[in-house]
């Protein structure tokens, strides 16, 4: 087993953790990644040279983000450019962030050493078959120029402006969250100084989303291959259907008000219904036009070429996660 530790991870394990971790594993198999384009030798390093067939992720929802897609993009250039399927290592979570929606809905808890020890007292002589894995369904996200990533929480403009607005001046997490949308309640009854930032972001309709055939004008669209739990687990924000392989949660914000938008966030959010929200159940492909930016598990990725539009859906393969185990 190796590895992977994101040391700028909000809640990342200063010190002594690290030190614990390169203890039960060794140097070699322990890469901190100081940047994104440190993943691909750290993978390579890890897998390659050092033989690992498990990996483990220390970080939060964006470390699993870019870690995954630096993962695909290695095993992908091992395959033939025909080949339909992908089989990836199987992947431990070790959590270390700020809202580790992922870790949590593949129902993997605690703190990241005492994970790590628990898993490796358990299953250090095993064989990958006898891990117990679970299969998570991903997103795979295409504009124009073909350029594809991959995750599993998916937000349109209106959500990367909110993440940007929020997380740059009010603070991560669910306190920040808290705050910005306190700040936008006040901004837009007082009209200050503030509802000049805040009224193009809620005010801006972004465009149509076109599934089967149809097309839905929106404001906001968030969709999901894993069950969004918020609150330490304790609300859950949206509901995954995992009977059939490649089903997305889409929820969609209709155009409205600036008074209607500032109320239905929080339904939007949390998962409950509200006016003008849509739950679209059972699809496996959308495509939302224009687009100028989207957030990807927490991360915010302008488009180089606004207006263009943008693809998503479910690819024919999953990520195979070490969860549940004692």
């Amino acid at each position: 087993m190796g590895v992977i530790v994101n040391p700028n991870a909000r809640h990342f394990l200063r010190g002594k953790g690290v030190q614990r971790i390169t203890e039960m594993l060794g140097a070699q198999r322990v890469v901190q990644t100081q940047s994104i384009g440190d993943l691909p030798h750290a993978l390579e390093s890890l897998f390659h040279e050092q033989g690992i067939t498990v990996l483990g992720i220390c970080g939060g929802d964006g470390t699993i983000h870019h870690t995954i897609n630096a993962l695909v993009h290695l095993y992908r250039s091992k395959l033939s450019a025909d080949a339909s399927t992908l089989l990836l290592p199987p992947v431990l979570l070790l959590r270390g962030g700020t809202l580790n929606i992922v870790a949590r809905a593949s129902k993997v808890e605690g703190q990241t050493v005492r994970l790590l020890r628990r898993f490796l007292r358990r299953f250090k002589q095993a064989k990958v078959r006898d891990l117990p894995l679970t299969q998570v369904n991903l997103l795979s996200v295409r504009d124009e120029s073909l350029r594809e990533r991959y995750g599993f929480v998916f937000g349109s403009e209106l959500t990367a402006r909110c993440l940007e607005l929020y997380d740059g001046h009010f603070g991560a997490g669910y306190t920040g969250l808290v705050k910005f949308l306190h700040a936008c309640v006040k901004a837009y009854l007082l009209k200050d100084d503030i509802w000049d930032i805040f009224e193009p972001l809620l005010t801006k309709t972004a465009g149509s989303l076109l599934v089967r055939e149809n097309d839905l004008p929106y404001q906001a669209v968030v969709a999901s291959t894993v069950d969004i739990k918020l609150l330490a687990g304790l609300v859950t924000g949206m509901k995954i259907d995992r009977t059939s392989t490649g089903c997305l949660g889409v929820r969609v914000l209709a155009p409205q008000s600036p008074g209607q938008l500032l109320r239905n966030l929080p339904n939007l959010i949390l998962g409950r219904d509200g006016s003008g929200i849509v739950d679209l159940g059972d699809i496996d492909s959308f495509r939302i036009e224009p687009a100028i930016s989207y957030s990807f598990d927490g991360e915010v990725f302008p488009l180089l070429q606004e207006g263009s539009s943008l693809e998503i859906d479910s690819p024919p393969w999953s990520l195979p996660v070490v969860a549940p185990f004692p």
